[in-house]
């Protein structure tokens, strides 16, 4: 996918404006090719594996509102790939960390083409079809984090997504029509995910 690197930027931007727990990244230019770098998510003397599905629940537990705002952020953003990649500290001590990575399947990349993509954004479809948190996310909490993104303003969606030129894989125009369709989504969001 050629614009991979231009969607894992995007969502990076976006996650960063709604409080979503996103892993850090940068781009990264060499020669001609722009790409993006997600920096290591460790924490000091602790091995973080990715979320196994037995523990969802202790997830949910120990991180409510990143799990709700994660839930909500990848439906925003059409990502049907989360599965696990979650890094999560479950100890329970004080050291915690939440940090969810890889937004390469989502945004342009959910169906064949960005404008597939696109149209399935600005569409009442539900993407993702299934969701690993959505089971087990408290209903405050998933409510807040809703919230936050029917909050953004256009401009910020814009911002997000209009690169001018430094990603030239992606035109102008799909960046447009990419800020407009996530915009749109925003307002049927919610009832994309109770009907899930």
């Amino acid at each position: 996918m050629p614009w991979c690197a231009y969607n894992e930027h995007v969502a990076f931007e976006l996650g960063k404006r709604i409080g979503a727990p996103v892993a850090t990244g940068a781009l990264v230019q060499t020669g001609h090719v722009v790409s993006f770098a997600s920096l290591a998510i460790q924490l000091a003397g602790v091995k973080l594996h990715n979320v196994p599905k037995r523990d969802l629940a202790k997830a949910i537990e120990l991180y409510p509102d990143s799990c709700a705002r994660i839930l909500a952020f990848d439906y925003w953003i059409g990502n049907w790939d989360r599965g696990s990649n979650i890094k999560i500290s479950v100890l329970g001590n004080a050291l915690t960390c939440f940090a969810a990575f890889d937004h390469s399947h989502c945004l342009l990349s959910i169906s064949n083409s960005p404008d597939e993509s696109i149209k399935q954004l600005a569409a009442r479809e539900p993407v993702p079809l299934a969701h690993p948190f959505e089971s087990f996310v408290r209903l405050l909490p998933l409510s807040n984090a809703l919230q936050r993104i029917s909050d953004i303003p256009d401009y910020q969606i814009e911002d997000c997504c209009r690169t001018g030129t430094l990603f030239p894989e992606v035109p102008e125009s799909i960046q447009a029509k990419l800020a407009t369709a996530l915009s749109v989504r925003r307002e049927f969001l919610a009832s994309l995910i109770w009907g899930s």
